[in-house]
């Protein structure tokens, strides 16, 4: 919560921005102080009384309008810009629809049970699930020690432990083909390269600059993300920890990316003083960043009028999956991925595993029956 103090006349006076309650921006001015000393004081504890919650009506507060106060105040304030975006997206298109209309200190761990299990029974991933309990754990507790609530009724609430899996989709070598035919010299074939030869998340394609790739040693470094933030696109880190990576490139991208950057130099001659010198690898040809929003365009395409179902991930899954057929150990994949863990790899590509175990057990009996009494 911010405030800010000015003078008007001979006194002075202080403004709080209190954030949507009722749906409506609210702010708490008071004036008629000597000194802005004084005005500052008494904004202060003004805005701890309106912390712990002294100032609102908590038994009219809906679950929406605190929700609103919470990401306003605190996520938007103290968390990254993706959380941000994140908490917003997941309270306006899942929580505020189902909880949204109860009175905070009328939520009990039943409705929100109901909650989780109708988010289930959607079919709705368990990550997904697993960060919408994220959001409400956090706001819930906050309205605790804000004096909202008395307590916390998610802590007797139970997350569904079955988890619906992934769509995971793999392309087949025809639609990779009919896909890169297709798009040969537009902005989009590099970003699929890219994709396709390394498995990078649409996000981290978008980010990448020049100085990520190191042709000495046939590297590609994932340090940085492209976000979506209120409109305006920015640079954030990866998903996690282990997402910031080293990514070892093959000949047929190694050879791309050195015919793009000098077909990039053509064009930065040809533009001149238009062209926009970003240092961004993937870019139109007046150097303008390609971004996420751009690679929509992309999709659209490949699905109505290739007929190919597709999304940018779809790259992802099938680098993977092609890796693991070809017998490349999981832990391989799981670096290249930047999953955490290689369980996430194995649970993610479990059909691939299954036929890893057929064509490995094939090759135990053939090599055990060469042993066998006749």
């Amino acid at each position: 919560m911010q405030g800010h103090v000015r003078k008007r006349g001979s006194k002075w006076s202080y403004i709080i921005d209190i954030g949507r309650i009722n749906g409506k921006r609210k702010q708490k001015e008071k004036t008629g102080f000597d000194t802005k000393k004084e005005a500052l004081s008494a904004m202060r504890k003004t805005i701890t009384e309106l912390e712990k919650g002294i100032l609102f009506q908590e038994n009219k507060l809906t679950v929406s309008e605190y929700l609103q106060y919470y990401i306003e105040n605190y996520v938007k304030v103290n968390l990254k810009n993706r959380s941000y975006e994140r908490y917003s997206s997941d309270i306006k298109n899942h929580i505020d629809p189902a909880l949204g209309h109860f009175y905070l200190q009328k939520l009990n761990s039943a409705t929100i049970q109901k909650f989780f299990t109708d988010a289930h029974n959607k079919g709705l991933a368990k990550n997904t699930i697993n960060g919408f309990y994220g959001v409400l754990s956090g706001a819930l507790n906050m309205a605790v020690k804000w004096g909202f609530i008395n307590h916390n009724p998610l802590k007797m609430v139970t997350i569904p432990k079955k988890d619906n899996k992934k769509d995971v989709v793999v392309l087949t070598t025809d639609e990779i083909s009919e896909i890169l035919i297709k798009f040969k010299d537009t902005i989009y074939y590099v970003p699929i390269m890219i994709g396709l030869n390394t498995g990078m998340r649409i996000s981290e394609v978008c980010g990448l600059k020049w100085n990520n790739v190191n042709f000495k040693n046939k590297t590609i470094s994932v340090t940085q993300i492209l976000i979506n933030v209120n409109g305006e696109f920015t640079f954030g880190t990866p998903k996690t920890k282990s997402s910031t990576r080293n990514i070892i490139m093959g000949n047929t991208l190694y050879k791309l990316l050195k015919d793009h950057q000098l077909k990039q130099k053509e064009n930065k001659l040809k533009y001149g003083p238009h062209y926009i010198d970003s240092d961004m690898i993937c870019t139109k040809e007046n150097g303008e960043m390609v971004t996420t929003n751009t690679m929509k365009y992309l999709s659209r395409v490949i699905n109505h009028k290739l007929g190919i179902r597709f999304k940018f991930h779809y790259l992802r899954h099938t680098h993977a999956t092609m890796l693991l057929e070809q017998g490349i150990h999981p832990k391989v994949v799981q670096e290249r991925l930047g999953h955490e863990k290689v369980s996430t790899t194995l649970d993610t590509y479990s059909h691939v595993s299954m036929n890893m175990q057929k064509n490995a057990i094939d090759i135990f009996d053939n090599a055990l029956k060469e042993k066998l009494p006749t």
